[in-house]
């Protein structure tokens, strides 16, 4: 065991160190460690974004493609990033030369919301298993441990009837998980799930079509589990 720590500390700071000492030998490498902290603290320097900005996503943004046919080894790289920012419950998109630290452009994209990010599917987890209706739900699915439920939230899509607005609304389906050992979504609880407002911390509503039983088998992923023959 001890071996196994060290090697996996040394790897560890071998990556660490990769990260931070790489440099880009081609235009289409992507952008190290080093570049997405350089992106985002040329952000905040700006004033474009503030340290309660998410960034969805942050990647190379690629030069044109007849730029890059006539690039050669040894020529000069212009590194430059794509930004997905959201600040302030707007999405914005930012393209930033990092090579003289310039901005390309800078957009706020109406009617438009980025991807699930990890702090937003957490607190939509959390609101859900603390909504006592929810709760109460759960209870007449004869469910009382809620360290046997595990949520997985989702964008909840557009449904016009609804009257959402322009709410970040998160649907969160879950699944009980008490005779699992790895798979999470073996036993999903049917008929039951929130409807979240993620900007506003809240649950909006609880939507329950009826109690159906779960399933009684073991899905997890080990051979011979389920005791059935081979296909």
């Amino acid at each position: 065991m001890r071996y196994f720590i060290k090697i996996n500390s040394i790897f560890f700071i071998l990556i660490a160190y990769i990260s931070i000492t790489y440099s880009a030998t081609h235009p289409m490498d992507g952008l190290s460690a080093k570049e997405i902290v350089q992106t985002v603290k040329f952000l905040n320097d700006q004033k474009i974004a503030n340290k309660n900005t998410q960034y969805p996503y942050i990647g190379l943004l690629e030069m044109p493609k007849k730029t890059l046919k006539k690039w050669q080894y040894g020529d000069p790289i212009i590194r430059m990033a794509k930004v997905v920012m959201y600040k302030d419950n707007q999405t914005f998109e930012v393209k930033i030369n990092l090579t003289n630290l310039t901005i390309i452009s800078e957009n706020l994209m109406t009617n438009v919301e980025p991807s699930v990010m990890a702090g937003e599917w957490h607190i939509a987890r959390n609101l859900t298993l603390q909504s006592a209706e929810f709760i109460n739900a759960l209870k007449k699915r004869n469910i009382t441990e809620l360290k046997n439920i595990y949520c997985s939230p989702n964008p909840a899509g557009y449904f016009k009837k609804q009257n959402y607005d322009n709410k970040r609304i998160f649907k969160v389906p879950c699944y009980e998980k008490s005779h699992s050992k790895n798979h999470l979504y073996g036993r999903p609880i049917e008929g039951l799930f929130s409807i979240v407002d993620i900007e506003a911390k809240k649950v909006i509503d609880i939507v329950d079509t009826g109690v159906v039983k779960t399933p009684d088998a073991v899905f997890d992923y080990e051979s011979g589990i389920n005791n059935r023959p081979a296909l």
